[in-house]
């Protein structure tokens, strides 16, 4: 018998974890609707309801590859939480969760651009909001991101494999 793939083993229950947590998300929406009744919602184009979607994909990805990337080390570390942490911090300043990064200065913005975390967050926050400026490089840059991330944690887990040691049981 053939082993199976860990990573698509994975995959689909982060997926179907997430999609799970939109059921904690829909009573919320039943009592927030209401109140924002009054607010104006421009309408999006077809085109623009697509690229976000698939924004939203490739974040999910990159995402997924890079906290495999940082759970790896648990098979060597026993307090491997620092890393979840720094992940954490790192999408907080780069991906603008913490603060818009327009807040922040030119210099850091562009920074930020070449990260994985300005996908997760700012990008498809700023397709929604209707600016498309750049979008096809935006695009080939998170998609070199899932590739890149692939293929590190792919290197990384066939090491970790390698040179992994249990004790006890």
């Amino acid at each position: 018998m053939k082993p199976f793939s860990f990573y698509w083993h994975l995959l689909p229950r982060e997926l179907s974890w997430r999609l799970a947590g939109l059921i904690y998300l829909l009573p919320s929406l039943v009592v927030v609707l209401p109140l924002l009744s009054s607010l104006e919602i421009p309408s999006m184009p077809l085109g623009t309801i697509i690229i976000f979607s698939l924004s939203l994909v490739m974040a999910f990805l990159q995402r997924f590859f890079f906290g495999w990337i940082i759970s790896i080390p648990a098979f060597w570390f026993d307090q491997s939480k620092s890393l979840v942490h720094f992940k954490w911090m790192l999408e907080g300043v780069f991906g603008g969760a913490w603060l818009p990064l327009y807040l922040f200065p030119l210099w850091w913005q562009n920074i930020s651009k070449f990260t994985p975390f300005y996908y997760w967050f700012y990008f498809p926050i700023q397709l929604l909001l209707g600016n498309t400026s750049g979008l096809f490089w935006s695009l080939l840059i998170s998609l070199i991101w899932i590739l890149l991330l692939y293929w590190i944690s792919y290197r990384f887990w066939k090491y970790a494999v390698k040179f992994y040691s249990s004790v006890g049981g």
